[in-house]
């Protein structure tokens, strides 16, 4: 190989580029066989090592407004959810931090059994670094307190002094990102059913969970099973969109859109019923009634407007922008 393809295999990956020149020497001194186990051992082991230490991010918010080529700035703002630690964006930019009393998590692998413990640990003890405890204490004396919880006051009375003066917010809500989650197992489930108990616990309260992006019917299916996503949240947002786009859109007394809003009305369970000269809609899903009722008929008069997601899953979420707002608003009751 030469130089210069060995320079672009460093620059791909710094790491497979270690393991190919260690089994070419190990193939030099020894057999070709020898190489290869070398090679393909060090690539399982990484492997390994990558599913059972898996990336994560907490994330923050970036306002972001388009500009256009000439400098001309588009008036509309968006909200963009990026890592904390600035990784792989201009290190000068503001990054805020998420609304008080709310955390944002970014899955970037499979939630399963080699990882679960460690991500359980790194998001309580990050919900324990940024917010404060619901109460001064769990335990009515010191002796009670297990011996690895870490240093505390020797007095009950300064723990509720401290406790009192902590400026950080109380953990209202938890948002996870699970745009990166392929697959879910029960440990993983489990885990988070641990994280909740943990943190509701620990803010002394119920702490609601908001999941967002949810890949695969099958790994909605597990949430559910595990107690997520049914509720009552503090605060509902419905995600909906145009039943038809407006550029499709046929004007409203051709042929084409009266078979159209028959097939329409069929498929929602709708059904006509003749009344003299009226027509009455009955809708048997209240779900699609409800927020086309609330929300569907305020801002639309392109055309209708549906659910995009079932509305009795009101913690599943279609993005992270709606999960966010939805736990912000929870944070402020």
């Amino acid at each position: 190989m030469p130089p210069k393809q060995a320079l672009r295999f460093w620059r791909i990956s710094p790491l497979e580029f270690i393991i190919f020149l260690a089994s070419v020497i190990v193939t030099v001194f020894t057999t070709l066989e020898d190489g290869i186990y070398v090679s393909v051992g060090a690539s399982i082991v990484v492997l390994l090592y990558r599913i059972a230490r898996p990336r994560g991010e907490f994330l923050g918010r970036v306002r972001v407004q388009a500009v256009e080529q000439h400098g001309n700035s588009q008036s509309k703002i968006r909200s963009a959810y990026v890592p904390l630690g600035r990784k792989n964006m201009n290190p000068y930019i503001h990054v805020e931090d998420p609304p008080p009393g709310v955390l944002i998590y970014r899955f970037e692998e499979s939630f399963t059994y080699p990882n679960a413990s460690i991500i359980n640990d790194r998001i309580v003890d990050h919900a324990k670094a940024k917010t404060r405890s619901g109460r001064a204490t769990q335990y009515n004396k010191l002796g009670d307190r297990p011996w690895n919880e870490g240093y505390v006051p020797r007095s009950m009375a300064k723990i509720a002094h401290n406790n009192e003066n902590d400026p950080r917010p109380l953990l209202r809500a938890v948002v996870y990102d699970f745009g990166g989650v392929s697959n879910i197992d029960s440990t993983g489930v489990q885990s988070l059913v641990d994280t909740r108990q943990q943190l509701d616990r620990y803010a002394d309260r119920q702490v609601e969970f908001h999941f967002a992006q949810i890949l695969s019917p099958w790994i909605k299916r597990a949430l559910v099973a595990g107690g997520f996503g049914t509720g009552n949240p503090s605060h509902r947002v419905i995600e909906v969109a145009s039943v038809v786009p407006v550029s499709d859109a046929v004007p409203p007394d051709s042929r084409d859109e009266e078979d159209f809003q028959r097939r329409r009305r069929k498929s929602l369970g709708v059904r006509d019923v003749e009344a003299g000269d009226l027509t009455i809609e009955q809708i048997s899903s209240n779900a699609v009634d409800e927020s086309r009722h609330d929300i569907g008929r305020k801002g639309s008069t392109d055309s209708d407007v549906l659910p995009v997601v079932e509305t009795n899953y009101p913690f599943f979420h279609l993005d992270l922008d709606d999960a966010v707002r939805s736990a912000e608003r929870a944070a402020l009751v």
